[in-house]
């Protein structure tokens, strides 16, 4: 699957859930976030990207 998706408030408790289930099922995800130093809310994010 070559699918682009954007997901607003991805470290959100959804946004997170939501971005989980889109790269579980292929696709590739953009995400925004508000602090982009407080890395720890988005990182689970960024190792479940790279085990899809």
């Amino acid at each position: 699957m070559d699918k682009t998706v954007m997901v607003t408030g991805g470290t959100g408790y959804l946004g997170g859930w939501v971005v989980k289930l889109l790269l579980e099922e292929g696709y590739r995800v953009r995400m925004t976030v508000r602090d982009r130093t407080q890395e720890e809310k988005f990182a689970p994010l960024l190792s479940a990207s790279a085990a899809a």
